[in-house]
């Protein structure tokens, strides 16, 4: 009997529709055996790994992103989208600006601000990951 191991790719929020794909497996009765992913994937792959019901993944990533807090988070500064209104060297500047804070969150343990880092890190599963419903790397 052969086992399905997944592997999720990354992209940001393009990484959510991986939710999608959870689901219709699922439905369709296609057992993971195990998976692992890259950035949004990783994520992603994580809390299905945990929670072993992409039911519970999707319902987990709507409380965050319609949690108050979600905003504060800044996520928008990363994105690579150009606004029309800005001309060329302000669309520069905002690139340079986010490449900046980047490099600075080297230095750190996050990106974001030591009190919203531990906020999130509250939210997250704390959950060794040898104990999770399904094998994950």
């Amino acid at each position: 009997m052969s086992k399905l191991g997944l592997a999720l790719g990354g992209g940001g929020a393009r990484g959510l529709a991986h939710i999608g794909v959870l689901k219709v497996l699922e439905q369709n009765k296609i057992e993971v055996h195990s998976i692992t992913g890259c950035s949004m994937g990783a994520v992603i792959g994580g809390l299905y790994s945990f929670y072993g019901n992409a039911k519970l993944v999707e319902d987990f990533t709507l409380d965050i992103i319609h949690n108050p807090k979600f905003p504060e988070l800044g996520i928008n500064k990363l994105s690579e989208n150009h606004k029309a209104d800005k001309n060329y060297f302000e669309q520069f500047f905002d690139y340079v600006g986010t490449r900046v804070q980047a490099l600075r969150a080297l230095n750190r343990l996050s990106y974001f601000d030591e009190q919203l880092t531990e906020e999130i890190y509250n939210v997250i599963p704390d959950v060794p990951v040898e104990k999770f419903k399904i094998k994950f790397s």
